[in-house]
């Protein structure tokens, strides 16, 4: 006589989900986005959230295309008084005190001398440099961060030399946000990873982070 005996038990079990991928093209980069422990049905809605939130920030600190940023410029240059929107004005106020920091090695507000040069513009610069003399001039004017003045939440610049122009640092600063996003939405393990190397990551997703390298390039050391 056989005995037979159910004791109950999943015959399989599921694991844990997939990581999510994705590749954003944004701040004139490539941003590869992981999504770790998230399910399809949270992590694709929260992708098309941040892709959408990257392509609002890239918009509003565009140096050259119209946009909040260049009516702030516009403003400060002619000396009159701007209200930028919340994210931009929380980004004025962190750059100044990084200019002060550095002692002015950092300077965003040479908006001006960066267009002279003909980097505001969607085609790469060609042909011969400014005039020297140009250049002297705009420089012997000396724009920095302390030339805006930021009471409340208007701006205005003492210096019609200055005009702002966020730079690299925006796309770090772009990458802090969206971390914030992805956790206001719940999303927890999270890695960030932009083409120039810039990195933003949850703990959980430290020991994730690769590296594509040249071919024939070694990897020594990395801090992870």
């Amino acid at each position: 006589m056989g005995l037979g005996l159910d004791l109950g038990l999943p015959t399989s079990a599921a694991g844990p989900p997939a990581p999510i991928r994705d590749t954003i093209l944004v701040f004139g980069t490539r941003v590869d986005v992981t999504l770790d422990g998230v399910s399809q049905a949270r992590g694709q809605p929260a992708l098309a959230a941040l892709r959408a939130q990257f392509q609002a920030m890239y918009r509003a600190w565009h140096a050259w295309n119209p946009g909040p940023l260049v009516q702030i410029n516009q403003a400060l240059t002619a000396g009159r008084w701007a209200t930028p929107p919340p994210g931009i004005l929380a980004l004025i106020t962190r750059l100044q005190q990084i200019y002060r920091e550095s002692d002015g090695r950092f300077n965003p507000a040479i908006g001006h001398l960066i267009a002279l040069w003909g980097f505001h513009s969607d085609q790469w610069a060609h042909g011969q440099p400014p005039p020297a003399q140009a250049i002297h001039a705009l420089v012997a004017e000396h724009p920095g961060m302390d030339d805006i003045e930021v009471p409340g939440n208007r701006v205005r610049s003492r210096n019609p030399a200055v005009a702002l122009d966020f730079g690299a640092i925006a796309k770090g600063h772009g990458l802090e946000q969206a971390m914030q996003h992805l956790k206001r939405l719940g999303i927890r393990d999270v890695l960030l990873v932009a083409a120039d190397g810039t990195v933003h990551m949850t703990p959980a997703m430290a020991h994730k982070v690769h590296f594509t390298l040249p071919p024939g390039k070694v990897m020594l050391s990395a801090p992870w």
